[in-house]
């Protein structure tokens, strides 16, 4: 089963969780990661409680909270696609080899960090008002937890090639890339080059790496900028993608 097939199984289970704050984040329910995992079920509550201390490595236990929900006998209920994706890690870290899951919930939570961003056209203001209504995290916790799902605490340090002209520069990707199917793993090519992977296009940004069907409002905000753009061949020919 490839990575496609995988998000597309997932997805039927996923469903939309109403937050205190009224809006909804996606979720997969105890029953769900079961199956999905093929775990048993006292599995989830061991690697939530190892996550938890993931969580607590990044100094901020809010964000295990937003993304873990727990009935009245303290035992985990469902887990936001986010938290899911921590949970991963989680198990990698617990030597339960499932790297395949690990990808595909970065992913998945990625798209859904997307749909959060669209909210770019506004000011900044709002923008980290919404982000917290959708998300449950504020401004400053959604910031990390991106961080988080994608492996990167800001640009990475003694990369291999110090000259690299994305090195400490801030890159911003929009589109679909054909020679990719997985968001993480662009991210993680650009991380790897010392670059500063953002979602949201302002007039700081450095470049920006346009694929196909870019969102017409990231263009306006590029031409706005006159932010210098590197296209989808461009993009692998510098990372001699085949």
């Amino acid at each position: 089963m490839d990575d496609h097939e995988r998000i597309k199984v997932i997805k039927e289970f996923v469903y939309d969780i109403e937050l205190n704050n009224g809006n909804k984040i996606p979720c997969l329910k105890r029953s769900d990661i079961l199956t999905v995992f093929n775990f048993k079920d006292a599995d989830i509550d061991y690697i939530a409680r190892h996550t938890k201390s993931f969580c607590k490595s990044f100094s901020n236990m809010t964000i295990y909270n937003n993304h873990f929900f727990f009935d009245s006998g303290n035992k985990v209920e469902s887990i936001t696609i986010v938290g899911v994706s921590f949970f991963c890690k989680n198990l990698n870290s617990l030597h339960v080899n499932l790297p395949q899951y690990e990808e595909v919930f970065a992913d998945l939570a990625l798209d859904w960090f997307y749909k959060v961003d669209f909210y770019e056209k506004h000011s900044t203001t709002v923008r980290n008002s919404l982000a917290d209504r959708a998300t449950n995290d504020t401004a400053s916790e959604y910031k990390i937890t991106r961080k988080m799902v994608t492996d990167q605490n800001g640009p990475k340090e003694n990369i291999e090639d110090q000259n690299h002209f994305l090195d400490r520069k801030i890159v911003v990707t929009t589109g679909t890339f054909e020679k990719f199917t997985s968001r993480n793993k662009i991210i993680k090519l650009l991380y790897e080059c010392g670059a500063d992977v953002n979602s949201v296009i302002t007039k700081k940004t450095h470049f920006v790496i346009v694929g196909k069907n870019a969102g017409p409002k990231k263009l306006e905000t590029i031409a706005l900028h006159n932010i210098p753009v590197i296209t989808e061949e461009e993009f692998y020919q510098i990372f001699n993608v085949k």
